[in-house]
């Protein structure tokens, strides 16, 4: 925990980290920055019940057209370096990506290569704490089987579970904070936004989980919650599983009945990308659970991420933002 004059130590650090690493980087957002940075040390200090981590989302950083070469390696570990830096000085629990590292036009095999390489770069980076939502992008639903087959490149579910989601064995799972549970969904393509078997077995296994649970912090990671403005059919369903388990009642779920009455903690939170903007919406019939939209990585030119605190003390997300954008104060669900 950093007090008083170290916050001082810390700035002085953060700005001759930068200096010798990002030289291309504006003066004004270096200032931005040490504000950031600054406003999260603040904030953090003041709170005991609670997770920090940092967010980013829709980094589309590896280049497009089946080209992967060494000018794309460069510039993502450069986009890279104030992230890293940044998370090695402050008590940041993990790092959280939201997907959609690749664009378009890749065969499978460059695509793969693509994204096994930004995976293993992000470990090291964040020295093993860090996870990932599926986007849909990363399906390679926009690329091709080969140079010789043009037909639609999308990967197999046995790549994109026992490969690229290696750690965790499939592309949707839980893992733990330091006092958070969280719950990762798949929410797969934006050209087929309607139910499926893939999205009702996430559904089910979603309820399994929470009826089980024991944490008392819950939140719900989901790349695409809102397409085109609207929820699609597997974020109401989720919003519908959320509201009975907060209220503690009963749902049935594709014919199977999950009873929440004796169920543990509340979930707080939904946490998403895929719209490219920041934004920031209430739903549920109580109209108390936030759903969390940040923009692309990239956005305004620079690295653009957020510094979250989950401040359980008051109820609060707190989203710094280092970059393009503003800071905001979410409401939990409580």
């Amino acid at each position: 925990m950093m007090k008083g004059g170290k916050n001082v130590i810390l700035l002085l650090l953060c700005a001759v980290l930068f200096m010798s690493s990002c030289n291309d980087t504006s003066d004004e957002w270096d200032v931005n920055t040490e504000k950031a940075i600054n406003t999260f040390t603040e904030i953090n200090e003041s709170i005991i019940d609670k997770e920090t981590f940092v967010y980013f989302t829709d980094p589309h950083l590896l280049g497009n057209g089946n080209l992967f070469n060494s000018a794309i390696k460069s510039r993502l570990a450069s986009s890279f370096v104030p992230v890293g830096e940044i998370f090695e000085l402050l008590p940041l629990n993990f790092a959280l990506c939201g997907g959609d590292w690749l664009s378009d036009g890749d065969t499978q095999k460059v695509a793969a290569e693509k994204l096994l390489y930004a995976d293993a770069q992000m470990k090291q980076l964040f020295d093993g704490r860090y996870y990932k939502m599926m986007g849909n992008h990363d399906t390679n639903y926009q690329g091709k089987v080969s140079g010789t087959d043009s037909s639609r490149g999308d990967f197999s579910r046995d790549f994109i579970d026992k490969t690229y989601f290696s750690e965790t064995g499939s592309a949707y799972y839980t893992f733990d904070g330091k006092c958070t549970s969280f719950f990762i969904l798949d929410s797969w393509l934006d050209w087929t936004t309607e139910m499926n078997d893939y999205r009702w077995e996430q559904l089910n296994w979603l309820a399994n989980q929470l009826r089980n649970n024991r944490s008392q912090h819950k939140v719900i990671g989901i790349h695409m919650y809102y397409n085109e403005g609207q929820a699609v059919p597997m974020s109401e369903l989720l919003t519908d599983i959320c509201d009975a388990f907060n209220l503690r009642q009963a749902i049935a779920i594709n014919g199977h009945e999950y009873d929440f009455s004796q169920s543990v903690g509340k979930i707080h939170l939904i946490i998403s990308g895929h719209n490219h903007a920041d934004g920031m919406n209430y739903v549920g019939r109580q109209g108390d659970i936030p759903v969390v939209r940040t923009c692309a990585f990239m956005k305004g030119g620079t690295p653009d991420f957020d510094l979250c605190v989950l401040d359980y003390d008051s109820g609060y997300l707190h989203m710094i933002r280092v970059g393009t954008g503003e800071n905001r104060k979410v409401k939990l669900a409580m």
